[in-house]
């Protein structure tokens, strides 16, 4: 489990690999992830390398990535509390994902308890475990949650792939703006 002032060095490489583009595919500008792709892949990474941390902790790791200041954290962590989270709980309840990530099997059988358990889906994913797939769900029920989460992406994607060009070009525009203003 994480302790306060400890490094943990999954946390620095997941916000590398939010930040990260995938190489652009022969005849493409850009590459084609999507936000939802990059939370999907950051959800994968932090259960793969922080298997200690509870879902909801998880969540929030994933989705408070995509702040980059604090007033953004602070407005998502409302929107986790005010939105988000009822909303999992629910997903959790309606999907029967119960205790331990294991989906609660009906009947007495031992052996049908097992084999709900070994269940394995086309993506390798077992049966009634919270996974990528849940959370993107999740957050396109939330649409209000993943409009604050995409926004904030994007604005940490332009802020850190910006050239000394743009940058000195957003600047000329915004002197021409107030100059224009003032006259």
């Amino acid at each position: 489990y994480h302790s306060h002032g400890r490094i943990e060095y999954a946390m620095a490489l997941g916000y590398l690999l939010l930040l990260s583009e995938e190489h652009a595919k022969p005849g493409q500008k850009q590459a084609a992830e999507t936000p939802l792709e990059k939370l999907a892949s950051l959800w994968d990474f932090y259960c793969d390398f922080l298997p200690g941390r509870s879902k909801v902790a998880r969540i929030e790791l994933v989705l408070l990535s995509c702040c980059h200041s604090e007033a953004q954290e602070a407005a998502m962590r409302v929107q986790l509390k005010r939105q988000f989270k009822p909303a999992f709980h629910g997903y959790i309840a309606a999907h029967g994902l119960h205790g331990g990530g294991k989906k609660a099997a009906g009947g007495s059988s031992a052996a049908a308890a097992m084999a709900a358990t070994l269940e394995v889906d086309k993506k390798g994913k077992v049966a009634g475990e919270f996974g990528s797939s849940d959370l993107i769900n999740l957050l396109l029920d939330c649409r209000e949650t993943f409009d604050m989460v995409e926004t904030n992406l994007k604005e940490i994607m332009d802020t850190m792939h910006q050239t000394p060009k743009t940058q000195a070009d957003k600047q000329r525009n915004l002197s021409q703006t107030l100059r224009a203003e003032r006259a």
